[in-house]
């Protein structure tokens, strides 16, 4: 422990610690954000699902090597592992997307309806206007009519109909 590759060793695993850490906190704030703006979760989907399982194969491997290694760095390495594994699992991906009762979020973004200028919902799809820019989202069967509900509900006066182009 008192060789300079330990210290080095160490000082690698603290900092991977500190990362994950820090990670893990930005991964909440950002829940905590985006949470309240989407309220009840209609759907949700992942882009990322096909590669999370991946990482978590790789980080289960680190730990098993790590587990099986001397006392040392083995659990200081299996600690550092760990907050990688909650911040693979938590950490939304790019594609990530979801709608809720009061608004969507693709992934670290969230936007409560209200934040959108006008809103068309055609038979696969949702067109929301902000600004300039119309955002197109493709809706899964079944979901149409609850989000419709949770549309008109939150924003009934903002629905733009193609009588209106």
């Amino acid at each position: 422990m008192d060789s300079p590759e330990d210290q080095g060793i160490l000082l690698i695993l603290f900092l991977a610690q500190i990362v994950s850490l820090a990670g893990l906190g930005i991964v909440a704030y950002a829940r905590l954000k985006r949470d309240p703006k989407i309220g009840r979760p209609i759907y949700s989907s992942s882009d990322s699902e096909g590669r999370k399982p991946v990482l978590f194969a790789v980080q289960v491997g680190l730990a098993l090597i790590s587990l099986n290694a001397q006392d040392f760095p083995g659990m200081h390495a299996v600690v550092a592992l760990y907050g990688a594994f909650m911040l693979t699992w938590l950490a939304p991906g790019a594609g990530d997307f979801g709608f809720g009762e009061g608004g969507i979020y693709r992934g670290w973004i969230a936007r409560a309806f209200e934040d959108f200028e006008a809103w068309e919902l055609g038979r696969d799809r949702l067109r929301l206007r902000l600004g300039q820019h119309w955002i197109s989202i493709e809706i899964p069967n079944g979901k149409r009519s609850e989000l419709r509900t949770a549309l008109a509900k939150r924003v009934p006066d903002r629905e733009h109909t193609e009588s209106d182009r």
